[in-house]
């Protein structure tokens, strides 16, 4: 009888499998912030009027921008849990370590980002249609959307940008796994660093920090920008996560 020993690729295939199955409950609270976001945006987010003695007009503007902040919430909040002790205990179901059981992590959280992303972008188009069908709405303008290039860099962003706070979520949830106290220290440190730049400071570091991503017009810089940011966070907590205790 012979032993072989599966290949690290064939193991880390086998755990991304076994995410996207057993994490289903992710892509459920997905779907219900989602929801959530487009019955918000039901609600016009500005609007102007013009009127003279012979007509009136009321224009009033409406976007997905809430239901992809929800969605890139949501890429944030689910990567810190996937930290968790009980999210990583499920991973010895299966033959891992800890390798393995990061790099399946984080495709599990690109995948994620990808249909985070595909369905935030349809919201918005469903938003619109709601209004038009239901409200008696008439849409004269779809925003900066102009041809299906610019469609598919808008998704493309958008996924670019679920990913991003996605790999900051996960190094997050790697660092306070390390000690117990970590739990209450990072969240104090991170509202003291927030309430400091908002009431102590003139130079808003924050600010700077997102306008480097949140406001580069060039897609393919975007893109690398995002590629190097998550490839070091998600470097840094496959580092620190080989500083834990090894289950045995």
């Amino acid at each position: 009888m012979s032993l072989t020993t599966p290949s690290m690729a064939s193991v880390i295939r086998k755990q991304y499998k076994y995410k996207l199955r057993s994490y289903i409950g992710m892509f459920n609270s997905l779907m219900m912030l989602q929801v959530l976001a487009i019955l918000i945006s039901l609600g016009a987010t500005g609007g102007r009027g013009s009127s003279n003695s012979w007509i009136s007009i009321n224009v009033d503007y409406y976007s997905g921008d809430t239901v992809i902040g929800f969605t890139i919430i949501w890429g944030f909040i689910s990567a810190i849990i996937i930290t968790t002790k009980a999210y990583r205990e499920d991973d010895f179901v299966l033959i891992t370590n800890r390798l393995s059981s990061n790099v399946s992590n984080m495709l599990f959280l690109v995948s994620g980002s990808v249909i985070g992303g595909i369905t935030a972008i349809l919201a918005g188009c469903f938003i619109r249609v709601i209004r038009y069908f239901v409200f008696d709405s008439t849409v004269i303008y779809y925003g900066n959307v102009s041809n299906v290039q610019e469609m598919f860099m808008g998704l493309g962003a958008t996924i670019m940008f679920i990913l991003l706070l996605s790999s900051l979520g996960y190094f997050i949830g790697t660092v306070v796994q390390l000690h117990k106290s970590l739990v209450v220290l990072v969240p104090v440190i991170i509202i003291g660093f927030l309430i400091a730049q908002g009431s102590l400071s003139n130079d808003y570091l924050l600010l700077d920090l997102t306008a480097i991503y949140f406001q580069e017009t060039s897609f393919l810089l975007l893109l690398c920008k995002v590629i190097v940011s998550a490839g070091l966070l998600f470097s840094g907590s496959i580092i620190i996560s080989n500083r834990m205790e090894v289950k045995r």
